[in-house]
């Protein structure tokens, strides 16, 4: 659509992707971030475009400018936000078609045929993509387990989608509809870092007694709290900095 813009805008829009461009070249530490794309830089230019040109020229303008907008809109929250889009806009496709099979799929078939009269093309969509139910089963087991492990800090962004798929029921969709609760609960989990930084508070404070028994009262906090902290004890706390720490993990 360059060829349909205005030469400011289109130089504009042109100056901040280059920028953003460039800053992926730099070379950096592993721990620093690279910069998000910069959506709502872009988006930003062009509603002040918008705003300074004539009013007869504003609405053609944004109507050319349509595309490149919702396309911006995907990343406006970074670029994890697109991701987000296309997974749940992917797990509301499989809960549209299997949110209609709460009997058996013959009666669920007539039925759609009454519903949606003349569409047939709709009714035959629908029960093909129900047909293969266990191949789109697995499909939906790997996306949840990528919003799990990569996305896991946006899971809560998942919550409405999440909530729909638990509410499915039939012997085709326990598998689901059970995942989608695990997921659920997930969410109100501690993330890594705030266990973490749990149990090296715990070790801390043991650091502090003096008493083999105080210290073991103290140190049953960590052992007796929900969930595992093996992982943390030997990956990160057992090589911490601070050697009372260390000496603590151990302990």
């Amino acid at each position: 659509i360059a060829s349909k813009l205005p030469a400011k805008l289109t130089t504009t829009l042109t100056t901040i992707n280059t920028r953003y461009t460039e800053s992926l070249l730099h070379y950096r530490f592993h721990w620093e971030k690279s910069a998000s794309f910069p959506a709502a830089e872009m988006l930003e230019a062009i509603q002040t475009h918008l705003v300074l040109v004539d009013d007869n020229e504003a609405g053609p303008l944004a109507n050319v400018l349509q595309p490149l907008t919702a396309f911006l809109h995907l990343y406006v929250d970074g670029n994890h936000s697109h991701a987000i889009h296309i997974i749940s806009g992917l797990l509301q496709q499989y809960y549209d078609v299997e949110s209609h099979f709460k009997g058996s799929p013959e009666v669920v078939i007539k039925t759609l045929r009454r519903q949606l009269g003349d569409n047939a093309d709709k009714v035959r969509d629908i029960a093909r993509a129900h047909h293969q139910i266990h191949e789109r089963n697995e499909l939906v087991l790997m996306l949840f387990a990528i919003m799990c492990d990569t996305l896991r800090p946006l899971l809560k962004q998942f919550d409405s989608i999440l909530r729909k798929l638990a509410t499915l029921d039939g012997p085709d969709l326990t598998q689901v509809s059970n995942q989608a609760r695990r997921v659920i609960m997930a969410m109100g989990e501690p993330t890594f870092e705030q266990r973490r930084l749990e149990v090296e508070a715990v070790l801390k404070t043991a650091s502090y007694s003096k008493q083999p028994a105080d210290r073991k009262h103290i140190l049953e906090r960590a052992v007796t709290r929900p969930g595992h902290i093996e992982n943390l004890l030997l990956v990160d706390l057992m090589s911490h900095r601070n050697p009372d720490i260390r000496r603590m993990a151990l302990e």
